[in-house]
Parts: C-alpha cells; structure tokens; sequence
C-alpha cells in the first residue's frame, strides 16, 4: 500500500492501522511516504465512515466497511471479498491503478442480500451467558436489519 501510493496520480491520504497484534512493526516503513500516516490510536468505525475506500487483506474491518457502507478492496482472501462487493487487487501495480481510481462504488443489493444472509443464515445468535443482555442496543440492531432488509 505505501509503495502504491507514491503513484503520481494518488492524491489521497493513506491512513494506515495496524492490527493490535501488530502495532509497531510499519511505523519505520509507513514514515518514508509523505500521504501516509499511522493511525493505530483511531477508532475503526470512525476510520471506515471517513474513508473513500478500505483497502485490507482478508481483515474484519473489512467487512465492518462494508457494514457502513465503505468500498472496500480485499488485497488477500476474505470470506467477504465476492466480485461486485469488493475490489480484489492481488499486485502493487491493481492497488496503485484501484488508487487512481478515485471514485469506488459497490453492488448495493447485493452488499445488502449478502449482509441480510450474513445475519439470518450464516451467524448463530448465541450466548455464553444464562439471560445476557445484547451488546448492541435493540433500537441499533433493528437500524442495521432495516437497511439491509
């Protein structure tokens, strides 16, 4: 990603955050580039709703941008990454030309049916708990079941 971004046609700035398990180990890599920055004090949520596009290899938080309505692009294999939900870039050479791009966009109905199949189908609602309360308030778990039903 930051050789990628010293393309002349990328404008953007690229934030990088490093997995927690990780943290440390780009900083040395992320300071040569000057549209980069290392942001591993910042909230994912905020960072995806602020984004153009995510660009992860198979993270979670991809799927998280997905779930806010992010672009997003799988440079590994994610169980999310599907064609019209997600760009794939697999070289430098496809991240630097998805940069370039400048606008990103996915397949709406699709995002949603996949996302409604994600909460219906695939995931098991569960507890480890005798009577535990959602994590998730009620009225946020309906918002998100409304807008992708």
């Amino acid at each position: 990603v930051c050789k990628a971004s010293t393309n002349k046609k990328i404008s953007h700035k690229i934030l990088i955050k490093e997995h927690p398990n990780c943290e440390g180990i780009t900083s040395s890599i992320t300071s040569k580039y000057d549209n980069v920055k290392l942001v591993n004090k910042l909230d994912t949520v905020r960072l995806c709703e602020g984004a153009d596009l995510v660009v992860t290899v198979n993270s979670s938080v991809g799927l998280q941008a997905l779930c806010l309505g992010t672009p997003v692009a799988a440079a590994g294999d994610a169980f999310w990454a599907i064609d019209g939900l997600s760009y794939r870039p697999k070289t430098i050479e496809e991240i630097e030309a998805l940069f370039a791009m400048g606008e990103y966009k996915f397949d709406l109905q699709l995002r949603n049916a996949y996302l409604n199949f994600l909460i219906k189908e695939y995931y098991v609602s569960l507890s480890w708990q005798a009577n535990a309360v959602p994590s998730l308030p009620e009225s946020e778990r309906l918002k998100i079941i409304k807008m992708i039903t």
